[in-house]
């Protein structure tokens, strides 16, 4: 775990043996030293010049810049390294899944006052706009009919008019 000094050799066997045949491996492994020092530039740095290469270390190399801009929280390009080796490594699949994920949630019950300003947090992602109906909705009389309210996001409202209708776009998906 001492990165620096892992780096350091990388850096001094590339330039003692400039023809060796494990340029690339000491580039790669260099990237690794800075990425675990979170020096993220430099890492990037030396793990492309061997992704872009034809060593056996290229897929790992593609790999590892994918994981630089992942920890960076550049998503879009992490995703265009990890589609290079999605089909080598299950977890550059994995990872792309991830941020293509589609999610949205919001409080499944929300009460407010007559006279109050009505505001509501949607959680999101990767979604450009949503469908939103509003209800009033008497939670004594549900309560009666439905003997129970833990299953309240399930209650069909189908025949009751909503309140409002509105089309909110949340950002750019």
């Amino acid at each position: 775990e001492d990165y620096k000094t892992v780096v350091l050799i990388c850096q001094t066997a590339q330039k003692r043996y400039p023809q060796s045949d494990y340029i690339p491996s000491f580039q790669y492994v260099e990237a690794l030293g800075f990425f675990w020092q979170r020096m993220y530039d430099e890492a990037v740095n030396a793990a492309k010049l061997v992704a872009e290469g034809k060593s056996k270390d290229k897929n790992l190399s593609e790999y590892i810049v994918g994981q630089i801009y992942h920890a960076q929280g550049k998503p879009q390009t992490a995703m265009e390294w990890y589609k290079k080796v999605e089909e080598i490594y299950p977890d550059a699949k994995e990872s792309i899944s991830y941020f293509e994920e589609k999610r949205i949630s919001m409080d499944e019950v929300k009460i407010f006052r007559p006279n109050e300003d009505v505001k509501i947090k949607i959680k999101y992602r990767n979604i450009k706009e949503a469908f939103l109906q509003v209800y009033r909705v008497d939670l004594m009389k549900l309560y009666l009919r439905e003997k129970d309210l833990n299953k309240i996001s399930q209650v069909h409202l189908a025949g009751i008019k909503p309140e409002q209708n509105a089309t909110i776009t949340l950002g750019d998906g």
